[in-house]
């Protein structure tokens, strides 16, 4: 089967007409200061900072083109210990007559895909041990969006969680993509092991997948197969969406105290024995200021 899949994936390559030079850049992820809301709409608060990656039609490496009409899209990345999240903003003005198939449809259809290389990865026809390779279609045959890893895993990415809204001129999705997933890759065979810890990397192409009327075509902006030429993903402790109110705004009155210690005292007029005993002393001073000014007069 991954045979069949590799041979599949040469033959596109085979039929791009023309040869780009890219180079490779390292790129950083924003960590999540809280999880977005994964409902098919890209809010700008839940995004904001997050990593954001241009993916216009004259900037991508077009193979098997047939006159693709995607316009000016972007992608958006950040993580957390359990996820990568990520969003696609896709213009697309032609109707597609290509339905992708709900889970394995390869190369099919509207939709965005990660070609996923270790940090030890040399080369990509090696699938399933070097390269992973996740599908994301805003809507297939059931009329659902769906995640699929196509050479390692060879099944649907069960625990990522995915919405999307398609209307005439462009789609957007959003995705939660579970790191264990990566680790279930890792533990079937994938070259390196991918966490959701601050430091790490692993090589990327991102890939639009447009369909107009009957014709596929596939942009990704690397070259296709060459992990050399793939953009390095660092995750970064560098915070991005929501920040989080406060934990003392949200605490309670006891909370609150222990927090503030310093001002609990003069804050709050004293009740104790000291109050009593300095309004004592107040009242002799006052008694012996009166003596003395009596003594004086006489």
């Amino acid at each position: 089967m991954k045979k069949l899949l590799v041979f599949v994936m040469t033959a596109v390559l085979l039929l791009s007409l023309f040869t780009v030079n890219v180079s490779a850049a390292e790129l950083s992820i924003p960590k999540a200061l809280t999880a977005p809301v994964i409902d098919g709409s890209i809010n700008a608060d839940e995004w904001a900072n997050a990593l954001t990656i241009d993916m216009n039609q004259d900037s991508l490496n077009w193979v098997a083109s047939v006159n693709p009409s995607s316009g000016n899209s972007t992608f958006y990345f950040m993580w957390d210990s359990d996820y990568v999240y990520f969003a696609a903003d896709v213009k697309d003005t032609t109707a597609s007559d290509i339905v992708p198939a709900f889970g394995a449809a390869l190369n099919s259809g509207d939709g965005t895909q990660w070609a996923i290389y270790g940090m030890d990865s040399t080369e990509g026809t090696d699938a399933g041990e070097q390269m992973l390779f996740i599908s994301i279609h805003p809507k297939t045959d059931s009329g659902d969006p769906d995640v699929y890893e196509h050479f390692n895993l060879m099944s649907q990415v069960s625990d990522a969680k995915i919405a999307s809204a398609v209307n005439d001129s462009a789609y957007t999705l959003e995705c939660a993509m579970p790191f264990s997933t990566f680790a279930a890759a890792y533990d079937n065979g994938f070259i390196n092991e991918i966490k959701g810890v601050a430091g790490q990397q692993w090589k990327m192409d991102l890939v639009i997948m447009d369909a107009d009327g009957s014709d596929q075509s596939l942009g990704t902006n690397a070259a296709w197969f060459d992990p050399s030429t793939s953009n390095v993903y660092t995750l970064s402790d560098t915070g991005a969406g929501i920040d989080p109110a406060p934990a003392a705004e949200e605490t309670g009155a006891a909370d609150t105290e222990s927090e503030t210690p310093a001002t609990d005292a003069p804050a709050t007029a004293p009740q104790t024995a000291d109050m009593k005993i300095a309004s004592a002393s107040a009242v002799l001073l006052a008694c012996a200021a009166a003596v003395i000014l009596l003594k004086k007069k006489r």
